[in-house]
């Protein structure tokens, strides 16, 4: 489990586990991918239909990021995050991109047994 340094390659691996094709971490803003990857690890937290993975504008990013925040909830996930911060034009990419690899991270100490990392 080892910290990412390189942003395309943190896009990289998030596209080969959802099967997309992000060029930017501004695509992660609709909050939509991090949904999806959650739900993988845990489908039972949350139902996918909710999320709006069409979304394209601020308020419909913020409906995604709550609807993470229940799933953490839910899972008693204790990891703190500004919607705020990631949903905002002017967001630094270091918010976006900390975020993203605590996920990472988070995916790979929770990934089931055998699967490497193929969910």
């Amino acid at each position: 489990m080892q910290r990412i340094r390189h942003t395309n390659e943190l896009i990289e691996w998030f596209n080969g586990k959802l099967e997309m094709e992000y060029k930017q971490l501004s695509e992660f803003r609709t909050g939509a991918a991090v949904c999806h990857l959650f739900h993988m690890l845990h489908p039972n937290s949350s139902k996918l239909w909710r999320v709006n993975f069409d979304a394209n504008a601020t308020y419909q990013y913020i409906q995604n990021w709550k609807l993470l925040q229940q799933m953490f909830n839910t899972l008693h996930i204790k990891r703190e995050f500004s919607i705020e911060s990631l949903v905002a034009e002017t967001n630094t990419k270091r918010d976006m991109l900390n975020f993203l690899q605590w996920c990472r991270l988070y995916f790979d100490k929770h990934k089931p047994v055998g699967t490497g990392g193929h969910i």
